[in-house]
């Protein structure tokens, strides 16, 4: 239930019809500490039924106006459920205390109803279908898709070399700013070499040892380096408000805006496709620096539709995208590129249309996608649509109600706890991966840990035996490093060069190769497969969890966190990470969880869940946070020390995930 506080006549409710209310809705179960404290007259017959909580919000000078009628000052907490049985009270009081079962229509924008280009925009959807490799325009396809994947590599570079000139444009401005860089740059290096004395020493050996006086170094730089990179921040704030800067920033857009339209003249691809790739791109001029990718055969082709095209335009002769359904695969027709006489370029593919669109839906973009699973490619084709809100809704959508879900992960016996959820209902329950899962994905890992052994394995004879003979020109030539590769597929390219290459007397180390390529790839297959299937399983689980929480509940309340922190290694210096841990990160993927919500629920809220964990749900009473040695993280069952409520701290996290969500709504 979600409350909106308004100054509407409570007053005139008097306190036995609030008293009865209350109890009938289930507005809480319980008093708060807070409600002892005092309060503005004509709140006590109130507060002590509705056991009314102080808005933890800075009301400024209107703190004291409406309190009363509790209006600004007091918001009512929902607990517990509000059965059918009740409706008629629920009814009556919704229209008395101005209780809405709604949330507020600005939530929208967190379903992605904006605004764009003055208007207003419509919820779009994402129609994913699987597809085969090109029927005609195959070559035009992978040209198109090498040069996307050097488009974006040049932009990369691009940003690379704005950056630098930032930098050093910032650096010329301000004498202050350029002498903290010195002092960054000296102690980066006193911090790299340290952790090179730590890792030369593990590597040595063959496991971590203990290294207290570089580790000690390390952590004297890392603190120096915080102190530094602060300072340096607020330095840059500085020269950012300049004049000087405001003229080289202006010089410096310019020079970017340029260059970029330069190399999108030179890339070759048609313009949806550029455009995808730009937009992929966007993201890249703030936070740390892109990175370049090498090519391994995975693309992406776009088409732009502008305004839209409808469902039965796509099936006439549309000059960009044309959909020839058949009773299994239908073929679609792309336009990627134009020729002389700016006649259509087309690419066919067939694709499996499983489901259909709507036909009120109108069509933005038609991506291609080819994504690469061990040896072999897979083909998708998808349709991003728009549509007004009433077309995505679910038929099987619950109206209102509210669950908060709690992220995380944990092993309960042999499977592990991915979230744990409680409803405003009062349900409750937790989702798990099942230990059968768990035990495929280390099997997984086992033939992972298998290919990298028979390879080191292999490269050892190799270079060892490639050492004591004279290997012809063309093998000194093509392999000079052999002793530093790392790839398999550089060993396995090699072994086809062998093939057509052959020399005298080569006859053991040519064969050790062959077996070793035979032997790797089938493993190699048997991984990637077994990888895929076990991720498209693990999508299917928290699919149909969202579906089950869209039919019982509207709302969906999550923590606002960054999933990529939880991928972060530890430096050489720190300790090491549990590696079991590590494994449930990649096991968990609570970016697939928090995607399958937000498409599937008709709102997902996503609050600040700083403390959830520690709170006790039943006295607020801080844990962990106040006594943090009464705290224990890695125990699943805990007792506050105030009220000696016992519970599991996962549901806990959940039922203050939803007090907190009903504090924001209001507030």
């Amino acid at each position: 239930m979600y409350l909106r506080h308004r100054v509407a006549g409570v007053d005139s409710l008097g306190g036995g019809l609030v008293s009865m209310l209350a109890e009938k809705l289930c507005i809480s179960d319980r008093p708060r500490r807070v409600v002892s404290r005092q309060l503005p007259s004509g709140v006590n017959a109130c507060g002590e039924a509705l056991y009314l909580r102080r808005a933890a919000r800075d009301l400024g000078g209107q703190a004291l106006q409406g309190v009363n009628a509790c209006g600004e000052a007091l918001y009512l907490r929902p607990v517990g459920a509000v059965g059918a049985q009740h409706s008629d009270q629920v009814s009556m009081l919704a229209e008395k205390l101005c209780i809405s079962d709604r949330p507020h229509a600005d939530t929208n924008q967190r379903k992605g109803i904006g605004t764009m280009f003055g208007n207003k925009s419509q919820p779009s959807r994402i129609y994913s279908y699987g597809a085969k490799a090109p029927i005609i325009g195959a070559d035009l396809v992978e040209e198109q898709m090498r040069s996307a994947h050097r488009y974006r590599n040049e932009l990369v570079e691009l940003e690379l070399k704005r950056r630098k000139l930032v930098d050093d444009a910032l650096v010329k401005i301000s004498p202050y700013l350029a002498e903290t860089e010195k002092e960054l740059a000296a102690l980066t290096l006193e911090l790299d070499a340290s952790r090179q004395e730590i890792k030369g020493a593990n590597k040595k050996a063959r496991t971590r040892v203990e290294t207290p006086e570089a580790k000690r170094a390390a952590k004297e730089s890392k603190d120096l380096l915080k102190k530094l990179r602060a300072r340096r921040k607020l330095q840059r704030q500085i020269t950012f408000a300049s004049d000087p800067w405001k003229a080289a920033q202006t010089e410096i857009s310019a020079w970017a805006t340029e260059e970029q339209k330069r190399l999108r003249a030179a890339c070759g691809l048609y313009w949806g496709t550029y455009l995808h790739v730009e937009q992929s791109m966007a993201s890249a001029k703030s936070g740390a620096p892109p990175r370049f990718h090498r090519w391994t055969g995975e693309g992406h082709l776009a088409v732009q539709i502008i305004k839209g095209m409808s469902i039965a335009e796509a099936h006439s002769n549309d000059t960009r995208v044309r959909i020839a359904n058949a009773e299994r695969w239908s073929d679609i027709s792309l336009r990627v590129g134009s020729n002389d006489d700016r006649t259509p370029k087309w690419a066919t593919i067939p694709v499996r249309l499983h489901r259909p669109m709507p036909d009120n839906a109108r069509i933005k973009w038609v991506h291609l996608i080819r994504r690469q699973v061990a040896t072999r490619f897979q083909w998708f084709a998808q349709f991003v649509l728009s549509a007004d809100e009433e077309t995505w809704r679910k038929k099987d959508q619950a109206m209102d109600g509210a669950v908060a879900i709690d992220l995380g992960w944990r092993m309960v016996g042999k499977s592990m706890r991915i979230a744990y959820w409680f409803g405003d209902d009062g349900a409750s329950d937790e989702l798990c991966l099942p230990d059968e899962w768990l035990s495929q994905m280390r099997r997984v890992e086992r033939i992972r840990s298998k290919r990298d052994l028979d390879l080191d394995a292999m490269k050892t004879a190799l270079t060892a035996a490639l050492r004591t003979a004279a290997p012809p020109d063309w093998l000194a030539a093509h392999a000079p490093h052999l002793h530093a590769w790392r790839s398999a597929a550089r060993f396995a390219g090699l072994c086809h060069r062998w093939r057509d290459n052959r020399f005298a007397n080569d006859e053991q180390l040519y064969d050790r190769l062959e077996e070793w390529r035979r032997r790797d790839r089938h493993l190699y297959e048997f991984e990637g497969n077994l990888r895929d299937q076990l991720q498209r399983r693990r999508l299917d689980i928290y699919r149909k969890f969202a579906a089950t929480m869209r039919r019982k509940y509207r709302c969906a309340v999550i923590e606002d966190m960054d999933l990529r922190d939880f991928h972060v290694l530890p430096e050489a210096e720190e300790e090491p990470a549990n590696r079991a841990m590590r494994e449930h990160t990649r096991d968990a993927c609570l970016s697939e969880l928090v995607r399958a919500l937000e498409e599937s629920m008709a709102q997902t809220l996503k609050i600040d869940g700083k403390n959830t964990t520690a709170r006790c749900w039943w006295c607020q009473d801080l844990l962990g946070v106040v006594t943090t040695d009464e705290w224990d993280r890695s125990s699943l069952r805990h007792t506050c020390s105030v009220c000696g409520t016992e519970y599991d701290q996962d549901e806990c996290a959940a039922r203050n995930l939803l007090d907190f969500a009903s504090a924001e709504v209001v507030g």
